[in-house]
């Protein structure tokens, strides 16, 4: 008899899917699962390959040397061989790629709990530097491809307990360069999720908040919502005095 329900019919086809790729994932060498895993942290549709091959290289260091001339080097060789499987997929943009989210589940789940979180912490690390030096560089255009892909990264880890605070840090960083290029629909949702998990996490009187209101002070200006933005300014205004003072 034919399943009608849609739901019923992705349960077996991602089914189905698994069982095809457990065998594909099984011979995979140690680099080639070490950047899987990595991009299995990332936006499924936001793989940086930039990123990962410095984080490689670390466990892998013949990924990072470039090879002789008229040689393949073996990140370009890793990148072929993950990109032949389609464990990644090239996207419109030379330095993204994608990945199938039923495969990072699979990945994360064949991975110990602790090495994910090792690992975590690297690939947030490579987001914060990233976004500190794309906040310097904006300007230059060969730098903005990294504009979405750090939004996206933005707003996946504050998605994450474990990356919250991490991820509010990147949103407020990556928003300045989004207001600059008037890509206010992008930039408000962002900056006051990362306003409230700082709230949240911080408490209402920390610098990181006041620097929040500050940056959503500035997109609202931007777009002429004065009032608002003034009352922003003065509560961040505030907070910077009470902290000025210390303790009572």
């Amino acid at each position: 008899m034919a399943v009608s329900d849609p739901a019923v019919r992705v349960q077996r086809d991602e089914k189905r899917l698994s069982v095809t790729l457990q065998p594909t994932l099984a011979r995979l060498s140690p680099p080639e699962k070490l950047v899987l895993t990595y991009a299995a942290l990332l936006p499924a549709d936001f793989v940086m390959l930039p990123w990962l091959r410095p984080l490689a290289a670390e466990e892998f260091p013949e990924l990072g040397k470039d090879a002789e001339p008229g040689y393949l080097d073996p990140w370009k060789k890793l990148l072929g061989r993950l990109m032949s499987l389609r464990l990644l997929q090239p996207t419109a943009e030379f330095n993204v790629a994608r990945v199938h989210r039923l495969v990072q589940e699979l990945v994360r789940q064949q991975t110990q709990k602790e090495r994910l979180a090792a690992l975590e912490i690297l690939l947030v690390a490579q987001g914060k530097a990233r976004s500190s030096a794309l906040f310097n560089n904006w300007l230059q255009k060969d730098s903005r491809w990294e504009i979405t892909p750090l939004a996206a990264c933005a707003v996946h880890w504050m998605d994450s307990e474990s990356t919250r605070l991490e991820g509010a840090w990147i949103a407020s960083s990556i928003a300045g360069p989004l207001r600059e290029l008037a890509r206010y629909s992008e930039a408000e949702p962002m900056s006051r999720l990362a306003l409230t998990i700082r709230e949240k996490s911080l408490g209402p009187d920390h610098p990181d908040v006041a620097d929040s209101l500050n940056n959503l002070a500035l997109l609202l200006e931007a777009t002429n919502r004065q009032t608002e933005a003034a009352l922003l300014r003065l509560q961040a205004k505030a907070i910077k005095e009470r902290n000025a003072r210390g303790p009572a």
